[in-house]
């Protein structure tokens, strides 16, 4: 089949690494069981500390109850950033363990179908119907392929910049 328009562009493990990160965050899923988390463990922070101060016979005091408080703030604050850092450390050692990370040069070439990915040798085809919404940061594109999976576009690896663009836009027609 005929490819209407290409874009080639490189993959680092870094670039794997945020895409799944960013598709994860931002899926329906993972925002959600995040605050779940947070909120148990919360809790959970609280009621161990005002345990702890009741059971050690000084009963539990303004005192107490502050430290509790504090320490459960600095809690549900940091969790965010704490799962995005373990996700990060664990996408990265799954990727070096597995050597299945697909890095390297990248063709994307849109034909009627969908979006042809051709990288080491291999290709896929990415139908239209199962591409969703696009999202850009200063320094990726995401496209949506279910709730927590996609393919991106690492800016910085494209060898042609101003086809980015007109690429994007001819991908944004085909999926609306």
């Amino acid at each position: 089949m005929k490819s209407v328009s290409t874009l080639e562009f490189d993959v680092t493990l870094d670039d794997l690494v945020e895409s799944n990160v960013w598709h994860a965050w931002h899926s329906p899923a993972v925002p959600r069981q995040v605050l779940q988390t947070r909120l148990l463990v919360t809790v959970g922070a609280i009621l161990a500390l005002l345990a702890s101060a009741y059971l050690s016979k000084r009963g539990v005091g303004q005192v107490n109850i502050a430290i509790a408080v504090f320490v459960a703030a600095v809690i549900f604050a940091a969790y965010p950033w704490t799962v995005q850092r373990t996700m990060r450390k664990n996408i990265r050692k799954y990727y070096d363990e597995s050597r299945d990370a697909e890095t390297g040069p990248r063709r994307w070439e849109i034909e009627e179908n969908g979006l042809r990915d051709r990288h080491g040798g291999s290709s896929s085809l990415h139908k239209w119907r199962d591409l969703g919404p696009i999202d850009e940061t200063p320094d990726y594109v995401f496209i949506y392929e279910g709730e927590q999976g996609g393919l991106v576009i690492p800016k910085s690896g494209v060898r042609q910049p101003d086809a980015l663009e007109p690429f994007l836009a001819e991908v944004r027609e085909r999926i609306s």
